[in-house]
């Protein structure tokens, strides 16, 4: 007695192959967007609460000497250390900038100073300005954040104060190679002018400000008119 058996011509299999393959075609750069989109959640969360912590610090009277006597108001947080002259920040950054062989890598919440036995692990958001931001991450992040300044200048009491501000966030989120002077593919930056009015955030991932967002040595030369 013969048993039939029924199986899957050749043709059958090779269509099942090329829906697969179609279906991945359209599916996977969907997922890959979605992934992308839901990291850049990040940079657009952090920025806001930097710009929340440089509102509150201009909106703040802050003494501009060890006395306490005389007041400096309507300044963005500065990089000086101490006493009266406020230091503008020039570029403060926290992580790595990105570049092509950082795609997806994330930037550590700590740092190692010291070296031998003397070294120690210390939170990156300590030093100013990101303290006085209050700005803190309490994970690993994607994202290479800075901040920088206007010039400072003098007041109408002649005090020194920083007028403006701009903070910028950028990533290497993909491979794109579409722009070969622009680091990363992922850029974000916010800015605030002499009035205290921040703006929005800005997605400049496609644009050529984004150079001036991740450039090392470029950032936020036009700030604080």
């Amino acid at each position: 007695m013969k048993t039939n058996r029924k199986g899957f011509t050749l043709i059958e299999l090779m269509i099942v192959v090329a829906i697969i393959g179609i279906l991945a075609a359209v599916a996977i750069p969907g997922f890959m967007r979605y992934i992308k989109s839901s990291k850049t959640t990040e940079a657009q969360t952090n920025l806001k609460s930097i710009a929340d912590g440089a509102s509150s610090w201009f909106q703040a009277e802050h003494a501009s000497d060890t006395t306490g006597l005389n007041i400096y108001t309507k300044s963005y947080p500065g990089c000086e250390s101490t006493g009266a002259t406020v230091s503008a920040c020039t570029s403060s950054k926290i992580g790595v900038a990105p570049a092509a062989n950082r795609v997806g890598l994330k930037n550590p919440i700590t740092a190692t100073e010291g070296t031998g036995g003397d070294a120690v692990s210390v939170e990156i958001f300590k030093a100013h300005p990101w303290d006085r931001l209050k700005f803190s991450i309490s994970k690993p992040f994607y994202y290479h954040y800075s901040y920088g300044t206007a010039a400072a200048a003098a007041n109408a009491a002649g005090i020194s104060v920083i007028p403006g501000f701009s903070a910028g966030a950028t990533a290497a989120l993909s491979n794109a190679t579409d722009n070969s002077t622009i680091k990363g593919d992922s850029a974000f930056q916010i800015v605030g002018n002499s009035e205290g009015i921040i703006g929005a955030i800005v997605d400049v991932s496609d644009s050529a400000t984004k150079a001036a967002v991740s450039d090392d040595t470029g950032l936020f030369a036009a700030t604080g008119s």
